[in-house]
């Protein structure tokens, strides 16, 4: 049997005391604390189950109910995603930020790029299990300097760091405000992987990705037209095929 702790702050919270009438806490409080809950945060979940669970119309759920719970909590597809939830859980445990990720890795790609899109933290996950995995290998004495460590890029997960050291590289100025630069790079990732698999009929890895992103900048700083957008992450997302399609070779086999 599952076990949810509930903060007795949130009685006291702004947002659930102003924002929300007495029934909107109670939906709030049901998706914090129903067995179908996840310890990621994110999890499957009918309309009907929610209906037959509460006690509430599926219609008074759609108009009115889950659209006043966001940005807390969001509903897609018969998904649920609580963009916070995570951070309310126990950071230390490896065995706690190990299921968290296998959790991930089993939603769907528009579903956790929503989550991203409202602040869900996967890459300070990501970075938190790095160097737990670092950590923990009693080999591992060598240390950075001082000079190596300030030079180390602070974005979190390694594949975005590689993407956004590249970019910075090639258009010197990263044309998406700092707050975003995860957040779009990450979805822009996640695209790049969708293309790869259709196109492989595979997952690609890592570096093949990061290839693929490469030979994406490079086409668009290469271009007179996209040049002057190069460097802005969600540009690049939104016009992969126009970028590419004059330069359609073999050299990434992914795009």
């Amino acid at each position: 049997m599952k076990q949810r702790l509930l903060n007795t702050k949130i009685w006291s919270d702004s947002w659930f005391r102003q924002k929300l009438n007495p029934l909107d806490r109670y939906l709030f409080i049901y998706f914090l604390t129903n067995e179908h809950t996840s310890i990621c945060g994110i999890y499957e979940l009918p309309l009907e189950s929610i209906a037959f669970e509460t006690g509430l119309d599926t219609h008074d759920l759609v108009k009115s109910l889950l659209p006043r719970l966001r940005p807390k909590i969001m509903y897609k597809n018969n998904w649920v995603v609580i963009p916070n939830f995570i951070r309310h859980q126990n950071w230390n445990s490896p065995k706690v930020k190990t299921g968290i990720m296998a959790e991930i890795s089993q939603i769907p790609k528009e579903i956790v790029d929503l989550a991203i899109g409202y602040g869900y933290p996967i890459d300070t996950i990501s970075h938190s299990n790095s160097n737990s995995n670092l950590n923990s290998n009693s080999n591992t004495n060598t240390k950075l300097s001082s000079k190596e460590d300030k030079a180390k890029p602070v974005y979190g997960n390694p594949l975005i760091n590689k993407f956004l050291t590249y970019l910075k590289e090639k258009t010197e100025v990263i044309d998406t405000p700092v707050k975003f630069q995860r957040t779009d790079s990450w979805i822009l990732i996640r695209k790049m992987k969708s293309i790869g698999k259709e196109k492989v009929g595979r997952e690609p890895t890592d570096d093949e990705v990061m290839n693929g992103l490469k030979f994406l900048v490079d086409t668009a700083c290469s271009d007179k037209f996209h040049s002057q957008r190069a460097g802005n992450i969600k540009y690049l997302y939104n016009n992969i095929g126009a970028i590419t399609k004059s330069k359609q070779t073999k050299k990434w086999a992914i795009i």
